[in-house]
């Protein structure tokens, strides 16, 4: 019975859910129960589509101890999960600021390469470079090395005319 109870957890189900949490509080008055109790609803609360709020209110008179557990367990998980959206959010932000920065880097070398080959820059050059991405850099670095001239670098892109 307990098994099933957990297997419903995960379905979202309100009544094997509240079987569950009811399995809980009865737990408490066994050996090592509260911590049971914790870990049980520490699942609980990870596995469920149940709102927190639904899943307390699915008791209709929970024993204080089980509340407070509930409670206790829900405040824990947001707290863990507070923690590592903080640390994923720093990551993300090192390599976005890495990749960023590269960029930049590819970017301030082409242009001065540039400028060393063939003199000051035409704005479009400007442009094309500032807004580039790391592909088109990598590009146009590699066209520099056997290029003559800016347009070698920089073929114009042909206009398109309308089909009479």
């Amino acid at each position: 019975m307990f098994v099933e109870a957990l297997r419903g957890a995960a379905s979202g189900d309100a009544e094997r859910t509240r079987r569950l949490l009811e399995l809980a509080g009865h737990l408490f008055g066994e050996r090592n129960g509260a911590r049971i109790v914790h870990a049980l609803l520490a699942y609980l609360f990870r596995v469920t589509p149940l709102p927190p709020d639904t899943v307390r209110d699915l008791l209709s008179n929970p024993r204080p101890e089980l509340e407070n557990a509930m409670l206790t367990a829900a405040q824990q998980l947001y707290q863990r999960g507070h923690r590592e959206g903080k640390i994923e959010g720093k990551i993300e932000g090192k390599i976005e600021g890495k990749i960023e920065g590269k960029i930049e880097g590819e970017t301030e070398l082409l242009r001065q390469l540039l400028e060393h080959k063939f003199g000051p820059l035409p704005k479009r050059v400007q442009q094309l470079v500032a807004r580039a991405d790391e592909a088109a850099l990598r590009t146009w670095s590699l066209r520099l090395l056997t290029a003559a001239t800016l347009d070698e670098v920089f073929p114009k892109t042909p206009r398109r005319h309308p089909s009479a």
